[in-house]
C-alpha cells in the first residue's frame, strides 16, 4: 500500500476503502503506509481508509504507520473507521466473492 511514495504524503489522498483483504497468515499486516507515516490529525488529509473488510487467520492483523501496530491500537487512532477484522471464512465463500465481482 506504500505506492507510489514511501510514505503518505500532502500532494493528494490515497484511498483505501470499502475492499475485502484475504490474509493468508495470523499477524500479517493488513496496510503497510510506510516508515514515514505518523498516526496524527494529518494523516486524514493524505490517506482516506475505512469500511474494508479484513479476514486474517485468528482475527489477527497489523497495521505499519511508522511503526506496527495491532489493529485493536491502530483503530483506536480513528484512522480507518468502519474497518472490521473476522477469522477467515471457508474456500467457497471466498470464491462466492470473487465469483460475485467478475460478474460469474
Amino acid at each position: 500500500m506504500n505506492l507510489p511514495h514511501d510514505a503518505p504524503n500532502d500532494f493528494f489522498a490515497e484511498g483505501y476503502y470499502g475492499n475485502k483483504c484475504v490474509l493468508a497468515e495470523a499477524g500479517a499486516a493488513y496496510m503497510d503506509l510506510g516508515s514515514g507515516c505518523a498516526a496524527d490529525a494529518a494523516l486524514a488529509n493524505k490517506v482516506v481508509l475505512g469500511n474494508n473488510s479484513v479476514f486474517v487467520p485468528n482475527a489477527s492483523a497489523t497495521v505499519s504507520c511508522g511503526k506496527s501496530y495491532t489493529y485493536a491500537e491502530w483503530a483506536a487512532t480513528g484512522a480507518d473507521a468502519g474497518t472490521t477484522i473476522a477469522d477467515v471464512p471457508a474456500a467457497d465463500v471466498i470464491i462466492g466473492w470473487a465469483r460475485a465481482t467478475l460478474g460469474m
